[in-house]
């Protein structure tokens, strides 16, 4: 914080990008504090750049972290009316709702992304994680409607959130079709393929398919040697 007040002191033509890189490390942090200083600062470039979309939506994600839905919503709507098309404004504007607690406001949100263009897989895979607990049958849909059309879930909890919607019924035959779609869309990403075929050996099991699960297990092995050890103590248990 320090450094950077002493940093807007000196006159430089990288004001406005010291700013944005501050309120984004405010952002993560969720730190109140330096969240408002940096609203403060960001209001100053937004102030010089009135068509950049770019700052309301910084000043949206600041509010954000303040709890300040109500200013959020209002700088969100801001860069919506700058930018229309621009998917992401759309992604953090329905966190916000979320986090405010207006889930169906929030998906609603999310389905505008997805109208933006529905080509696009991320607005599909986002729209079914928020879905979660509300709508499951159309949240698994969704996902498999965004990796059908490319996009690469990079994160492993969120697989788990769409699979706890069967693990919590017990559904093993369900989970199963669903590790099974994704190893055949997740082909092009080797190590995240080797988990999901480790997780897929795990469902197997459960639903009492243990050829199949010991299959499963070996192609985790063969996509990623760190799980050799791993798979021969789990094939062991097969036995």
């Amino acid at each position: 914080e320090e450094y950077f007040k002493k940093a807007m002191s000196i006159w430089s033509p990288y004001h406005d990008r010291a700013r944005i890189k501050f309120a984004n490390v405010a952002y993560v942090l969720s730190d109140k504090d330096l969240a408002l200083l940096a609203i403060d600062e960001i209001k100053k470039s937004a102030f010089n750049h009135p068509k950049d979309f770019s700052y309301p939506l910084t000043l949206g994600n600041l509010y954000t972290s303040t709890e300040d839905y109500s200013s959020a919503y209002k700088k969100y709507g801001r860069a919506i009316e700058l930018s229309p098309k621009r998917q992401v404004v759309y992604f953090q504007f329905a966190s916000a709702k979320f986090l405010a607690g207006e889930d169906e406001e929030a998906r609603n949100t999310l389905r505008q992304a997805v109208e933006l263009n529905p080509e696009v897989g991320e607005p599909h895979w986002r729209l079914g994680l928020g879905l979660i607990d509300g709508d499951n049958e159309e949240a698994i849909e969704e996902a498999k409607k965004a990796i059908i059309l490319g996009y690469n879930p990079l994160k492993t909890e969120e697989i788990d959130a769409f699979a706890s919607i069967y693990i919590n019924k017990k559904n093993w035959d369900r989970l199963v079709s669903f590790y099974e779609f994704l190893v055949e869309f997740k082909a092009r990403d080797k190590i995240g393929t080797a988990d999901t075929y480790a997780q897929l050996a795990a469902t197997y099991l459960q639903a009492g398919q243990k050829e199949k699960a010991r299959d499963a297990a070996i192609m985790a092995a063969e996509l990623d040697p760190n799980l050799k050890e791993a798979t021969e103590l789990f094939i062991k248990t097969l036995d």
